[in-house]
């Protein structure tokens, strides 16, 4: 039987995160509650589970008895129940509604009762580190000790135990112990990043534009969880260790129940005096703050390189201020209002304001503290509260791209109704906490011991040896710095093919053969595809055979006149002579009849007139005869010609498109482009490419160095780089040109320098990145690493000057 037949409903007074399962059958059925944040499984009996069921139903214990007599057949005992109850709540079972639950209150009234009254022999031991480690569990210590203390943040949220930090923080401490002196340039350090981020606003506004497309809101929640979140969380685990409190777990913890972010689990504060809850609370503060100027002075000293440095460092600066502005305000439970409620030595300054509020609405007295005051106080807690409420719902909304429609109606008024709920129980709670927290607090001063009294600052010996390994390492790096060293200034650097060229298609048509597949060298003028082309070859044979004829006229033109054709002139010249003798012999014969009276004037006319027709066919034949003789004119002869070279013309234009329809290597090279073959049968546009060649056996690289390198870059400088598909692989080169313009991008000025690289083995493609070195003069390292501040200081700070 799988878990999903298994699984049963989970009792509602119990928490929502655990899950419930049924196993066995009969007499051996038994019910596991699986714990998720734990991963631990525990077992209850069918009766014991049946109670849990029922209760949220049941206002007394006389029903809920009657009930678990009609399913069992005997009545509930109050000991079974109470010890139920106690199993419940020593696992941590219990959720929020069973605090509704008029029988679960009545047993945690009286447990509680039973709590203050009799406090274990822990709790009495001083000397036992149990009882000191008062604020690691919520078993030794109830919520409102630990509310109290002013440290109840880093223990109530729900979260992942990690690991436990204390072994490595042993080690680590006495080595970052120095790093507590940056208190004393932090002044410094905020000035300038002040004073940069007044200068420089512009550039700020638009790197943060660009972020804001090329980087989520995901990508910036772990980069700051991993930065600022990580750094200030160790440092508040070191300050906690150095002032004697335990580090128990390095958890995630969620905020909002999906936003994680680090943190420790502290324990043994009930020993730390006002002065050192003081500095646990502003060293989160002060880590802020340091992060987000060195944040800032990083990104402005690293802006002209091309990478992700600038981008991480104005992140954590970013990051370092808003958690700085959300922590530092005293109106929400964070480091600021744990420092205010610190230095007022009011611990209980959210709960007593909240029961101010609550009694200005009620109209009852409010005497332990100025009613007014704590009354606003809570008032615009609850107000910052509300904008901090309505910045995640729209973050949200634009993250998940809801628009103020419908939906967007419906989603925010589920949102709302969740925030009023939840703040209406958060209002109980903290009222109920500050109550027993007062009652606690009663209890403690008359049971616990003065721990400030018997702690006193015990001066740790030094080792002799680690004092003489730090000594040696500072001194052998201090040589070090003044050790002649080749200073190489850099940049990121692109691969560019010596030759490269698209081959592309001087027609439109449909790709008819492609003999490569890409990736091939090929020599120059080899052939690497054809279009189709059968109509252009039909046209080519037209015009061929169209040529061939107006060849022959023009031949036939050119051998006139034939002695046949003049014969045949000359016969026809006789035949037309022939018949004008005898048109004119029978014109006379037909006058003297007319004139006889013997014919008419009509036959006399026509006879007229076919003798006139006969001697105008003998001109005629007789021009002709003289023009055969002449032979063909010139002009009919061009004219031919002419006729025959359109003719050609256009049979060389379908040729020349023959032509164009295939396409060959321009040079030795390379196929940069692969699954050519995969292009068979698809149409191209004039123009279009059809692959990329190029020729890589040398390639140059093109290296974008800072304007403020410009002064170490000279011409036949060797180089070395490496491109990041191979690191392990240097490439060496010499300078062969440095542009002598500046180029400008939103990353900062750069100035290009090229280089040629031989490439025989064909490991550097064109497009390949990476970072170059080029050789300079020789500068001690102290110098070198002291170059970026120096520019900033003899440049920025300077221009700050009147």
């Amino acid at each position: 039987m799988d878990k999903e037949t298994q699984k049963v409903a989970l009792p509602a007074v119990l928490r929502k995160h655990l899950r419930s399962f049924r196993v066995g059958k009969g007499e051996d059925q038994r019910y596991l509650i699986f714990d998720r944040n734990k991963d631990q499984t525990d077992q209850l009996e069918p009766w014991q589970f049946f109670v849990l069921e029922v209760l949220h139903g049941c206002e007394d214990f006389e029903k809920l008895s009657s009930v678990f007599e009609d399913r069992f057949g005997h009545p509930l005992k109050r000991e079974e129940l109470e010890a139920l109850f106690s199993l419940i709540a020593d696992k941590q079972f219990f959720g929020l509604p069973a605090e509704q639950n008029p029988i679960v209150a009545e047993f945690f009234k009286q447990r509680n009762s039973q709590l203050r009254e009799t406090p274990s022999e822990s709790d009495k031991n001083p000397n036992n580190p149990s009882s000191t480690n008062s604020v690691s569990t919520s078993k030794e210590l109830p919520d409102d000790a630990k509310e109290a203390l002013g440290l109840e943040d880093a223990f109530n949220k729900k979260g992942w135990k990690l690991f436990n930090p204390t072994p490595g923080i042993k080690i680590i401490q006495p080595l970052l112990r120095p790093l507590r002196n940056i208190i004393f340039i932090l002044p410094v350090l905020f000035i300038a990043a002040l004073f940069i981020s007044y200068q420089h606003s512009d550039l700020i506004k638009q790197d943060l534009i660009r972020l804001s497309g090329s980087i989520s809101f995901i990508q910036h929640a772990v980069i700051s969880m991993l930065t600022v979140n990580l750094i200030v969380t160790a440092t508040n685990a070191l300050v906690a260790y150095t002032y004697r409190a335990t580090v128990s777990a390095f958890c995630i913890v969620f905020y909002f129940g999906f936003f994680p972010r680090f943190m420790v689990r502290l324990g043994n504060a009930r020993q730390l005096s006002r002065r050192e809850r003081i500095w646990l609370n502003a060293a989160p503060l002060l880590a802020r703050i340091t992060l987000s100027s060195i944040g800032v002075i990083g990104w402005l000293n690293t802006r002209h390189t091309e990478g992700f440095i600038p981008d991480i460092f104005l992140v954590v600066a970013t990051a370092g201020i808003v958690s700085f502005i959300l922590t530092i305000n005293p109106l929400v439970k964070s480091s600021g209002y744990r420092l205010i409620a610190t230095l007022l030595n009011e611990p209980m300054l959210r709960g007593k304001s909240y029961k101010a509020l609550i009694n200005k609405f009620r109209g009852n007295a409010y005497q332990m503290a100025d009613e007014n005051a704590l009354a606003a106080y809570g008032l615009t807690s609850l107000l910052f509260m509300f904008l901090i409420f309505t910045a995640v719902i729209y973050l949200l909304g634009g993250f998940l791209k809801i628009h103020l429609g419908g939906s967007g109606v419906i989603i925010t008024i589920i949102f709302v109704v969740i925030f009023v709920s939840r703040i209406i129980t958060k209002f109980k709670k903290v009222i109920a906490l500050y109550e027993r927290s007062v009652r606690f607090e009663r209890w403690r001063e008359r049971t616990l011991p003065d721990i400030e009294k018997q702690l006193e600052n015990e001066e740790s010996q030094k080792d002799f040896s680690s004092t003489f390994v730090r000594r040696a390492l500072f001194l052998s790096l201090l040589v070090f710095l003044f050790i002649p060293y080749k200073y190489e200034p850099g940049g990121n650097f692109v691969v560019l093919p010596n030759q490269q060229q698209e081959v592309t298609s001087q027609l439109s048509g449909i790709i008819n053969e492609i003999n490569v597949n890409g990736g091939e060298f090929l020599k120059k003028g080899t052939k690497i595809g054809e279009l189709i082309y059968s109509d252009h070859l039909s046209q080519v044979n037209i015009y061929s055979l169209k040529m061939e004829e107006q060849q022959s006229v023009i031949d036939e033109l050119k051998s006139r006149p034939s002695p046949e054709e003049v014969e045949l002139a000359e016969s026809m010249l006789e035949v037309v002579k022939t018949q004008s003798k005898f048109s004119t012999a029978k014109l006379e014969r037909l006058e003297k009849l007319y004139q006889e009276k013997t014919i008419s004037f009509e036959d006399l006319d026509d006879a007229r007139r076919e003798s006139e027709v006969s001697i105008e066919r003998v001109k005629e034949k007789q021009a002709n005869l003289e023009l055969i003789k002449r032979g063909v004119a010139p002009e009919q002869i061009a004219a031919a010609e002419a006729q025959l070279e359109v003719y050609k013309e256009r049979r060389n234009l379908y040729q020349q498109k023959i032509d164009q329809s295939m396409f060959h290597m321009p040079f030795d090279g390379k196929i940069a482009t692969l699954h050519l073959k995969q292009k068979i049968g698809s149409f191209i546009e004039k123009g279009e490419p059809l692959t990329v060649v190029e020729n890589s056996s040398k390639v140059i690289v093109e290296i974008e160095v800072p304007e403020s390198e410009i002064s170490y870059l000279q011409k036949s400088a060797e180089i070395k780089a490496r491109a990041y598909a191979f690191h392990d692989h240097p490439f060496e080169g010499i300078v062969t040109e440095i542009d002598p313009k500046i180029t400008e991008k939103k990353s900062g000025r750069f100035i290009k320098v090229i280089t040629l690289i031989d490439n025989q083995d064909g490991k550097l493609q064109a497009g390949m990145t990476g970072y170059a070195k080029i050789s300079s003069q020789s500068m001690p390292p102290w110098r070198i690493i002291t170059l970026a501040f120096l520019r900033f200081f003899k440049v920025e700070v300077w221009s700050w000057l009147p």
